[in-house]
């Protein structure tokens, strides 16, 4: 049993690693010589794991893609969707940015965005698929700030946009964590994620708002 929960904490170690590193360099320029010595483990337990680097990385995209699209999830349930308000969408804005800065949530967007740029292995489509539910709740709760004329793309893009915007990218988010850190009460810091609120839904209504 002890050796059990022991493989399973080294998989568990190997994809973390894995999902920073792929993040940080994509696929071509990761190695599995970095991934596991990231996760403090050897070469033979990712093939004993995952079986080659093509596979460790169709895993990494995968679980992370099912978690960022469970953080959506979980997120957008807090707002009421029959009724959204500009508001509501500057507070939300707000909240993720915050916790984008705290929790280090920068490396999955990094790394799907590597998927988008570069499409491996038939992943970018199924990315498409999922996130297809997700972004028609987004586009519902931006109805505030979008024009009703606007076509069902533009208002894709408005959502991508939202989506992308509302989770700062290393540079922004260490930089703040560096300058500010982690404090609510902060002042400095609660002025610059208004900021990044304020630019997030410019760049809505940019695409075809009301505003």
């Amino acid at each position: 049993m002890a050796r059990e929960a022991y493989s399973t904490r080294t998989r568990q170690r190997l994809l973390d690693a894995a999902c920073k590193i792929f993040a940080e360099h994509g696929f071509e320029g990761a190695s599995i010589r970095q991934i596991a010595a990231a996760a403090e483990a050897n070469i033979a337990a990712v093939n004993y794991h995952f079986g080659n680097k093509e596979a460790l990385y169709k895993e990494v995209v995968e679980v992370t893609f099912r978690d960022f699209n469970l953080d959506f999830t979980t997120e957008l349930s807090e707002f009421d969707f029959g009724s959204p308000s500009p508001e509501q969408i500057r507070q939300f804005a707000k909240a993720r940015i915050l916790t984008g800065v705290r929790a280090k949530r920068h490396f999955p967007p990094r790394l799907l965005g590597w998927e988008i740029l570069a499409p491996r292995f038939g992943l970018k489509a199924m990315m498409e698929e999922r996130l297809e539910a997700t972004e028609a709740r987004f586009m519902l709760f931006l109805a505030p700030l979008l024009s009703p004329a606007l076509p069902a793309e533009q208002r894709a893009i408005a959502a991508r946009w939202f989506l992308v915007a509302t989770l700062p990218p290393p540079p922004v988010a260490l930089g703040l964590r560096k300058q500010f850190g982690d404090q609510p009460e902060s002042d400095d810091l609660a002025r610059a994620v208004d900021g990044l609120a304020s630019a997030a839904i410019a760049g809505v209504t940019a695409f075809g708002g009301t505003a």
